[in-house]
């Protein structure tokens, strides 16, 4: 039987989290019904589908997945697409205010180390 489960996440920036989502190797859709839910975004590989709903009151959205679209640990399925906002949400805060990406790379326990240089 299946389940549907809700997590709340900091994600507020829907042009961030599909780029994210994109860069992980997700196909995404828009405004769809994903099991009786409507959401904003549908995240879909592989066999996988995780829903992404924009909470009114906090701005946040909630993804929402059913057991039976996933068959990996869900924390382990976010835990890539959280790092990879958060990647684009550094670099696009970082181009606004001036800066640009001077190296990246991956440390121990699989982290991004960024560098970012001004253009002044």
């Amino acid at each position: 039987m299946s389940h549907i489960t809700k997590v709340k996440t900091k994600l507020r920036d829907a042009h961030v989290l599909k780029k994210a989502l994109c860069e992980k190797g997700y196909r995404v859709d828009d405004k769809v019904v994903y099991r009786e839910h409507k959401v904003d975004v549908l995240a879909r590989k592989d066999g996988i589908n995780l829903g992404f709903k924009r909470s009114q009151d906090t701005g946040e959205y909630h993804a929402i997945v059913d057991s039976d679209d996933i068959f990996i640990p869900l924390q382990k399925a976010l835990r890539g697409i959280f790092q990879a906002y958060a990647r684009y949400k550094v670099l696009s805060m970082a181009k606004e205010k001036g800066y640009y990406l001077a190296s990246e790379r991956v440390v121990a326990g699989g982290r991004i180390e960024i560098v970012l240089r001004s253009l002044a």
